[in-house]
């Protein structure tokens, strides 16, 4: 089922009527959430079943995803909305740890792989698994975007993000954003508490998360090859908190693809056991940030921030 995110001006920062046009938007989506999930779910489970298209097109981006083991039998969802998207990746990856395949490979998952779906086993890193093997080993010709497992992707997903970096491809393009804040000793505010991003702006204060789907550009994949693994040592269970130090570090700034974030709708069942509880709900975000940000970057930030600048 094709739900679009609601369409926003090109705009950097909407006045007061189109944040309440977004606000009456998604309420009513909200609300009609509980009954359009199962309908759009029932929509690939056919398409799952009966497809023979391609997930893949020459023309889109790389798009890289991991999971684990409670959403093995799940993920399949995700990856067919990916391929029902109105522009399609060139290549399609799923990153899973060799424990994953001892389960045996779920027959929704073979059908994708017959048309494009590659699944490629690395070691455990957890979130980063989405991203550090493909940057480890691959060129960096084309942009690259990373997607979350537990997420039904509206149709236009996927080129919101290209067109974006068409316009400004010397950025990082996410579809949600939070602004980093700062109490008056220099520290991070707790996460819960940073406010969404609410214009197209680039902003070294923007902090993305890759629910939604970020599309990194190519010189940000050479600098996270540089980077290499030092997230093993502070932020093991935060893809998110390292590459956006890493971009920081880079001077690579972050834009929201349009001025409000969209909606999401997640794959029932998938959060139970997600790191949303680890990181977001229990603190594990707050404390990884204040182990990778150094001082002097939190400082800089901080001081951004009182600026109001970018």
């Amino acid at each position: 089922m094709a739900v679009r995110a609601t369409r926003q001006s090109d705009a950097d920062a909407p006045g007061a009527w189109a944040a309440l046009r977004n606000e009456l938007q998604r309420r009513s989506l909200r609300g009609a959430k509980r009954a359009l999930r199962p309908l759009w779910m029932r929509r690939l489970d056919q398409r799952n079943r009966d497809s023979r298209e391609p997930l893949l097109s020459a023309g889109g981006p790389v798009v890289s995803l991991t999971t684990y083991e409670p959403r093995w039998h799940s993920v399949h969802y995700t990856i067919e909305s990916i391929g029902a998207g109105a522009l399609r990746p060139s290549r399609l990856v799923l990153w899973v740890a060799p424990s994953v395949l001892l389960m045996g490979m779920p027959d929704a998952l073979l059908r994708l792989q017959a048309r494009g779906l590659e699944i490629q086993s690395c070691e455990d890193l957890g979130p980063h698994k989405k991203d550090y093997p493909l940057v480890a080993q691959d060129s960096t010709e084309r942009p690259l975007v990373t997607a979350d497992d537990d997420v039904l992707y509206w149709d236009h997903w996927l080129h919101t993000l290209v067109a974006a970096a068409r316009e400004r491809p010397a950025y990082i393009h996410a579809h949600r954003v939070s602004v980093m804040a700062f109490d008056d000793a220099g520290a991070f505010r707790p996460y819960l508490e940073w406010s969404p991003c609410r214009n197209t702006r680039p902003s070294a204060l923007h902090f993305f998360t890759g629910v939604g789907g970020v599309l990194y550009p190519p010189p940000m994949q050479a600098a996270l090859r540089e980077a290499g693994d030092a997230f093993r040592a502070s932020c093991p269970r935060a893809d998110d908190i390292w590459l956006n130090a890493v971009a920081l570090r880079s001077g690579i700034r972050v834009c929201q693809a349009r001025a409000f974030s969209p909606l999401l709708f997640e794959v029932p069942g998938t959060r139970e056991h997600g790191l949303a509880r680890e990181n977001r709900d229990s603190g594990g975000n707050d404390h990884q940030l204040a182990a990778t940000y150094a001082p002097h970057e939190r400082a800089w930030l901080q001081a951004l921030a009182r600026e109001g600048g970018r």
